[in-house]
């Protein structure tokens, strides 16, 4: 092959990068203009702030473990059946923070269920003296830490015969409700 077949067979195989480069190019931008529900959905679990879950596909008495990007956990616990009218129905006297006065929650949430629908528990999984992780004691749909023995019921409220006087009610994040199935949890300080 002579030196101008060579030059001609180069500057034809530039151009058809060049081309190649700005087709694929053209796409990226095109789809990127797109937008629609697919796009906002990823914008928003993009953010690793703001956690979606589906809490329909988790079994009744049993929990979910997510964890925010800074380590701390947050569990999601799907409450039994007639769970909710039992929490409505525990006396007051049973209870260190029967209004959850004294309690870290978001505005707006029920006293009786310590949350935004019933049949869900959505909290931080350590109690608020020294920061103790509970654990779920499914037959009592109770969760007790081991640090003082302190025992709440399945909406997060200290029981009063546990645990010491400067415990309060599990802390709750906030989150909003998406739907009949969905929840999203939104960042702390929001």
């Amino acid at each position: 092959m002579n030196s101008s077949a060579r030059r001609l067979y180069l500057s034809v195989a530039v151009k058809l990068l060049f081309l190649i480069a700005l087709v694929a190019l053209a796409a990226v931008l095109l789809a990127s203009l797109g937008g629609g529900d697919g796009q906002r959905e990823q914008a928003a679990t993009a953010d690793p702030w703001r956690l979606e879950v589906d809490w329909t596909q988790i079994p009744a008495g049993e929990r979910r473990q997510l964890q925010w990007p800074d380590g701390r956990e947050i569990w999601i616990y799907r409450r039994l059946s007639g769970e909710a009218d039992r929490l409505k129905q525990r006396p007051a006297a049973q209870l260190h923070d029967p209004d959850s006065r004294h309690s870290r929650q978001p505005e707006g949430i029920s006293p009786l269920w310590r949350s935004r629908h019933p049949e869900i528990f959505v909290f931080h999984p350590y109690e608020t003296r020294r920061g103790c992780r509970v654990r779920l004691v499914a037959e009592q749909a109770e969760f007790v830490d081991a640090c003082h023995g302190a025992r709440f019921d399945s909406a997060g409220r200290l029981l009063k015969d546990s645990g010491v006087a400067q415990q309060q009610n599990l802390a709750v994040p906030d989150y909003e409700l998406i739907g009949e199935r969905r929840l999203r949890l939104q960042p702390p300080g929001n």
